[in-house]
């Protein structure tokens, strides 16, 4: 059901990508959003207040899983529960404030302007960092000059009334970041769900891992995302925490039964969210499809011989 008017901080300014996410979620109804000065302060803020929600980018096209991110997450805080899903996909352009622009400077958000490396090297630009693209169109909107273009997704570009004058300096189709939105409660099961489980098993006994998946797809229960952080310890066992995505809701019996079957192994299990799956495109590399050098079955000699130094002993 919708709320009326949620509280919903994201990380500022306003027209940020962040900012750009919160319609996504089609269960916010007429959210009321407010920026906030970083990430961390949103996070704060949910897990210590609770009606309000956050706005927390996870994983992008670019950098893949935010770990750091999820990190602060584990670590800085305890009542946060995830409760939606969405990903915002948008192509970058090159924007001024007419068609004849001569470019020599180029504004945009850091993160922007070092996707677009190539293209700012090969046209010999001077860079300026702004906080958000709203804040680079802003800026060539105002100072009208020629020789000043913005990096910018095309609506935020559009809705500077700037023009484009040169598509995807970034060589990549499209930027996609994922984005959970942070609350204090899972969301209501939907039958297409998933479900977010930081793990950690007792320290780090052969096999820890294999038992983990084993909990898991013995119950049915597929996982779509597994990162490992290892934990600092006062002694010489390597200890990890898994954080992982499974298909499924917490409510789900085949879901409850695997994370039964991972605490009678003695492992330690933090909920971080049970959310309705986003139906639209997924965050993709924005390279090939396969890793360059893999290789199948017939070539197996090339992958289990490699090249070794000179002098080498085997």
């Amino acid at each position: 059901a919708a709320m009326s008017s949620p509280l919903v901080f994201f990380t500022g300014p306003h027209g940020s990508s962040d900012h750009r996410a919160v319609r996504l979620f089609g269960s916010l109804d007429q959210p009321d959003a407010h920026p906030m000065a970083s990430l961390w302060e949103v996070l704060e803020t949910v897990d210590h207040t609770p009606d309000a929600l956050g706005i927390v980018p996870i994983e992008s096209s670019i950098d893949g899983e935010l770990m750091s991110v999820v990190d602060r997450i584990l670590f800085s805080t305890s009542n946060l529960l995830f409760a939606g899903e969405a990903v915002l996909s948008e192509s970058i352009a090159v924007f001024a404030h007419r068609s004849d622009a001569t470019p020599r400077r180029v504004v945009s958000h850091p993160e922007v302007l070092q996707i677009c490396h190539s293209y700012i090297a090969m046209n010999a630009l001077q860079s300026e960092i702004a906080d958000a693209t709203s804040v680079a169109c802003e800026r060539v909107r105002d100072a009208r000059d020629p020789s000043l273009v913005a990096l910018a997704p095309h609506e935020v570009g559009s809705a500077y009334g700037l023009v484009a004058v040169a598509d995807d300096p970034a060589a990549i189709p499209e930027i996609r970041t994922r984005y959970l939105l942070a609350a204090r409660h899972v969301a209501a099961p939907t039958g297409f769900d998933r479900t977010m489980l930081a793990i950690s098993p007792p320290a780090d006994a052969p096999g820890v891992l294999a038992h983990l998946l084993e909990s898991f797809s013995g119950n049915g229960v597929n996982l779509s995302s597994l990162t490992s952080r290892p934990l600092r310890t006062d002694d010489a066992h390597a200890h990890y925490a898994f954080v992982i995505t499974a298909d499924g809701h917490i409510t789900d019996e085949n879901v409850r039964t695997a994370v039964r079957a991972v605490l009678s192994n003695g492992s330690r299990v933090r909920l971080l969210g049970s959310f309705a799956r986003w139906l639209g495109p997924e965050v993709v590399t924005p390279f090939g499809e396969v890793p360059l050098g893999s290789v199948d079955a017939d070539d197996a000699a090339v992958l289990l011989d490699p090249p070794q130094a000179a002098g080498a002993r085997t």
